[in-house]
């Protein structure tokens, strides 16, 4: 009876499936192709009562080659003797040697090798990095009986690894992090010269790791905690300003790493022109690796001096060794330009074990009655990513604190945490804002993980948007220029809005949501809201430049074909570039607003011969609905194939398209609803663009 339980467990851990997927260590899939939700399996497992059955066959052998790995080599998985083979024999890993069988990092079955059924075969399998020993074994019959146990193996991880930048909050600072398998002395070699790394820091602390016992609950302090390595933290200090220095890391009793290279922090000052990466909700698969590839370019090729990422980062959810294929991931850039985080409901949110929070919220953390905070870290509550960066250390740690970067001033707030007035983290915030020296630092980017806006149809979270909007919208008004935000897996901005009414440019927060890193997409439709000025439920992040001290562009980049599929000016409010002019000379309103939608500049929503706009007074233009005059504006038309004018806006699916859309139609093709009785008739006229 006690077997076939197991039997019916095991087989249901293969078949769920979650939302936001935690794969499995060997990111195993099911027949459809879908990744298989490891965390089922840790939570399964946390259930289990250890079992270290063994019922060793003698003339079964299990061995792998080699025994001795470097992080994402392949091992050769090799067994052969086993008598009376079945299909649901399967070959676990096991971290470390003393792990019960109840306890397996991941497994596969023995039939996915042809010769399985004459008891012998070998299966190759990628090992990601770990500090300490493993073992593979061979289970019988889908239970938890051992019947042949492989050699131990270890890694071989020489050098320093999961390195990364951030800054300090000190303009002639840079901090490197690392982590090593050893606790050992370490330093950061670096120049001006690649061949003259003449200058040495060293960490003013020793290294540190964290436990099991360090976590909320499971599965993050049982089944899922693997151990994290020794993590390091050297902070380069005295640097020029934009400068570009080379370094390495040396760590005692390792091999030195290879050469690389940051450029340091510019000094502040008001007309400093930059451009940075945004997006938030990454993980590490979906469109995880088309994020961090992009982002490669945007710093090697395209110049971005930072990367900013609010929350929700890797996914681990309690599976610890997502974390190391995260940091592995972003490293190629994180190791050149500054990568700042800030804290997501899947790195904090819980219901037990307050007294690990590492933000010492008191109780279980915030769960407001308006809220649907749960227990989204899976045990986590913040420890990994409290243990693994450091950010500017004047609020509270990586939860909540800000920066300036030439001339921007950075707020990273925590959505996860109390933000009412009163609270330790409004009473920081309402400081914060009240000292940026605008004559420095002209713009102000506030930055969290849950948004403010946004008309996506989950009711749960939108009542969290209107419980923030209550808490501390007043706060931000007139104070902070652009926010971004991430948790809906999406991307959608926001108009310059106030209290659900568009403002003029500069005069209110554009509020971005940028989830769409790579976390599985979202499917539900849109409330009807005039504010929203564009949505795409797409892979893509943002690109953000800062021009001048008066104009900063927007641009989101849709990483399945690298275009930018939307953009827009965000401006200072009275600034000549944001008025607009039409043909006759009349100046657009802004917002203007057309059948309960609000729009900036030039827009063509009925597909007329000419872009127009509703225009300010009525001693200009063409008089029109509601006693507003209108004109056109000298801007290019958006036309199709056969010569037709595009709606631009119009809406489709419940969705609303500022262009042609690949929307249902074959790949490779585009189109959008017309103007007049042009193109093919359907719901309304089309037209292939």
């Amino acid at each position: 009876m006690m077997l076939s339980r197991k039997i019916l467990v095991l087989g249901a851990i293969l078949q769920a499936v979650a939302s936001d997927v935690v794969p499995t260590y060997f990111k195993r899939r099911l027949s459809n192709g879908s990744l298989v939700d490891g965390l089922q399996q840790l939570r399964h497992q946390a259930s289990l009562i250890p079992d270290h059955s063994r019922r060793l066959q003698a003339d079964a052998e299990l061995s792998v080659t080699p025994t001795s790995l470097s992080n994402d080599e392949p091992i050769t998985i090799s067994w052969h003797g086993v008598k009376d083979p079945l299909s649901n024999d399967w070959i676990g890993l096991f971290c470390p040697p003393s792990a019960p069988n109840t306890n397996y990092m991941d497994y596969f079955f023995v039939n996915t090798v042809d010769t399985y059924d004459k008891g012998f075969g070998n299966v190759t399998q990628a090992m990601g990095v770990m500090r300490g020993d493993c073992e593979f074994r061979y289970l019988v019959n889908n239970s938890y009986t051992a019947i042949a146990t492989s050699q131990r193996i270890s890694w071989n991880q020489t050098t320093p690894y999961h390195m990364h930048l951030s800054l300090t909050g000190q303009v002639d600072e840079m901090r490197v992090m690392w982590v090593a398998n050893t606790n050992t002395a370490a330093r950061v070699h670096y120049g001006t010269s690649p061949d003259a790394l003449d200058q040495t820091a060293s960490s003013s602390h020793k290294s540190w790791t964290y436990a099991a016992s360090d976590m909320c609950g499971p599965p993050a302090n049982t089944t899922g905690f693997v151990d994290p390595g020794y993590m390091h933290s050297v902070i380069v200090a005295a640097l020029k300003p934009k400068t570009r220095y080379y370094y390495l890391i040396q760590q005692t009793g390792s091999d030195n790493t290879s050469v690389m290279s940051f450029v340091s922090s510019p000094e502040t000052k008001a007309d400093y022109t930059f451009q940075f990466v945004a997006y938030a909700d990454m993980g590490i698969v979906g469109g995880a690796q088309a994020t961090a590839d992009a982002s490669l370019h945007e710093v090697t090729v395209n110049g971005a001096e930072m990367i900013v990422h609010p929350g929700d980062i890797s996914y681990a959810r309690g599976a610890a060794h997502i974390w190391d294929t995260w940091m592995a991931m972003i490293e190629p850039y994180a190791t050149k330009v500054p990568y700042m985080v800030g804290i997501g409901n899947h790195e904090y949110d819980h219901t037990t074990g307050g007294d690990k929070d590492p933000s010492n919220a008191t109780g279980t953390g915030f769960h407001p009655a308006w809220g649907d905070f749960g227990d989204d870290s899976d045990g986590e509550c913040g420890v990994p990513m409290y243990q693994r960066f450091k950010m500017p250390d004047n609020g509270n740690s990586l939860f909540w604190y800000s920066y300036d970067y030439g001339s921007v001033h950075f707020i990273m707030m925590s959505s996860e945490h109390d933000c009412s007035k009163g609270s330790q983290q409004y009473t920081w915030l309402e400081r914060d804002l009240n000292t940026v020296d605008r004559s420095k630092t002209p713009w102000v980017v506030l930055m969290a993980h849950r948004p403010m806006y946004s008309s996506e149809t989950y009711l749960g979270d939108y009542e969290v948007a209107v419980g923030m909007q209550h808490e501390f919208e007043d706060l931000i008004y007139q104070k902070v220029d652009l926010a971004l935000y991430g948790h809906y897996h999406s991307h959608e901005r926001t108009c310059p809005v106030y209290r659900n009414k568009c403002q003029p440019p500069g005069e209110a927060p554009v509020h971005i949501v940028i989830g769409s890193a790579g976390a599985s997409l979202d499917g539900d439709g849109l409330y009807d809201k005039n504010w929203s000025m564009f949505f795409d439920n797409d892979f893509g992040y943002g690109r953000v430049t800062v021009a001048n001290t008066t104009a900063m562009h927007w641009e989101y980049v849709r990483t399945k074909d690298n275009r930018t599929v939307n953009d827009a000016w965000i401006y200072k409010a009275g600034v000549p570039e944001a008025t607009v002019t039409t043909v006759n000379g009349c100046k657009c309103q802004q917002p203007w607003e057309n059948d309960g939608h609000s729009y900036y500049n030039c827009w063509n929503p009925d597909g007329e011969a000419k872009n127009w706009c509703y225009v300010q007074g009525t001693d200009c233009g063409t008089p029109g609905a509601d006693n507003q005059h209108w004109d056109f504006c000298d801007t290019p038309v958006l036309t199709t194939k056969h010569n037709c004018t595009c709606q631009t806006p119009f809406n489709y699916g419940g969705l609303r398209y500022y262009g042609c859309t690949d929307a249902d139609v074959d790949a490779g093709q585009s189109w959008c609803y017309v103007g007049g009785e042009c193109g093919t008739s359907g719901a309304s006229y089309w037209d292939y663009c």
